[in-house]
């Protein structure tokens, strides 16, 4: 400690200069520079332990805490951001997979049923036109009896399909036995026209080999006479005929009649024989 009148140093019990006689409370600005150039006191000490002043908190800005609290915003909008974007991107595929597979179940279902109305469109076609060919042979006079049970069983079998199989299947389904019918009619239809086609060639040839005998007996006998033969039999395959033949004089005087055979060569019908009634009997 210095004397704040005349500097010199003092005793720590002293309360008056012994130099100068200036009391150590009164301070002087050469006491003030002596104290500046002292060394600090000791700290204040409490049971054996120094107590030393603690640094006053730090108390921050207000423009520090607009600026603490804004990045905290910004901080949670960005955590909030990037985990809302993964719930929507895991959410938009999971919504994206169920969506595909209801999708893909409702085309199953589309398609099934599409499957289902197909087949019974192509059944009801088929027996359809199974009936018509019915109606058909029977405007044309043909027998359909035999085919009866297979019309009953395709229209059965169609009021009651409840599956594709019931309408087109191979076996046992509308359109099995549809098809039948409409087989079996083309068979019959074709049979009929062959049938047809037969007796107009048959009725031909009987009209040939009658004109053909005829012209063949004018050049043969006695042109004067009048003939009239008739057919009384030909085989199955117009190649063979028997003829009885009448006749007349020139007078008009009926002539004994008699039979020829005739054979047929090429297109034209030729005498063979010559049968006399008297040999016959």
């Amino acid at each position: 400690m210095f004397c704040s009148g005349c500097g010199k140093e003092l005793k720590e019990n002293n309360k008056f200069c012994p130099f100068c006689g200036k009391s150590i409370y009164e301070k002087t600005p050469l006491a003030m520079e002596g104290m500046a150039k002292e060394t600090p006191p000791a700290p204040y000490t409490r049971g054996g332990r120094a107590l030393v002043a603690e640094p006053a908190a730090v108390v921050p800005s207000r423009r520090g805490k607009i600026i603490a609290i804004v990045v905290i915003v910004a901080l949670l909008v960005i955590v909030g951001g990037v985990a809302a974007f993964l719930l929507t991107r895991d959410g938009g595929e999971t919504m994206q997979v169920e969506g595909s597979s209801m999708e893909e179940e409702s085309q199953e279902e589309e398609s099934s049923t599409s499957e289902l109305e197909r087949a019974r469109d192509e059944a009801q076609e088929l027996l359809e036109q199974a009936n018509d060919s019915i109606q058909e042979l029977r405007g044309m006079g043909i027998d359909t009896s035999d085919l009866e049970d297979e019309i009953l069983n395709a229209q059965s079998k169609f009021d009651t399909a409840e599956s594709e199989e019931d309408y087109i299947g191979d076996d046992d389904s509308s359109a099995y036995y549809s098809n039948l019918v409409i087989e079996g009619c083309e068979e019959k239809k074709l049979a009929y026209k062959q049938a047809e086609a037969a007796e107009e060639e048959r009725n031909r040839q009987l009209e040939k080999c009658r004109s053909d005998v005829l012209a063949e007996l004018k050049r043969s006998i006695d042109p004067s006479f009048t003939y009239d033969p008739k057919v009384i039999y030909m085989d199955e395959t117009c190649t063979y005929a028997e003829l009885a033949v009448a006749c007349t004089d020139a007078q008009g005087y009926p002539c004994q009649g008699f039979r020829v055979e005739a054979q047929r060569q090429g297109d034209t019908w030729v005498i063979t024989n010559c049968i006399d009634p008297s040999e016959e009997g």
